[in-house]
């Protein structure tokens, strides 16, 4: 979020004035590209290198007693039942579907973080 509202500021005073819809769709379309290389990213490693391990860590981690002893006595226990059911349907999803799920959360969060830095970085007041 930094990285990019201190782009659209340098860019906003070096080159041109933006005005706040200009600097939410510079915001976006680099939060958006950075999307898609990620969920690029993201299926290569899930399709071709992880194979399961990710899942079976986790699952692992899951089924440790300890774990289990430690969220109940914290009162999660319907949180552990949850985790312990999510990691299981994680695991009968293909690599692709899994991708698809992180690529829509990351573009929520895309969108939520170009109005943000927009709303900060793309206005400037030109009045003299």
């Amino acid at each position: 979020i930094l990285i990019i509202g201190k782009n659209i500021r340098l860019f906003r005073t070096h080159v041109m004035p933006l005005t706040w819809w200009q600097g939410l769709t510079v915001a976006l379309l680099a939060f958006m590209g950075g999307t898609l290389i990620l969920t690029l990213g993201q299926y290569v490693y899930f399709a071709y290198f992880d194979h399961g391990l990710f899942l079976s860590a986790m699952q692992e981690n899951l089924e440790n007693p300890e774990m289990e002893k430690l969220m109940r006595e914290a009162g999660n226990g319907p949180m552990y039942s949850q985790m312990t059911e999510m990691v299981k349907q994680m695991a009968e999803m293909s690599p692709r579907a899994f991708t698809l799920n992180l690529f829509t959360t990351n573009v929520t969060f895309a969108i939520i973080f170009s109005f943000i830095c927009s709303l900060f970085r793309g206005v400037r007041n030109n009045k003299k």
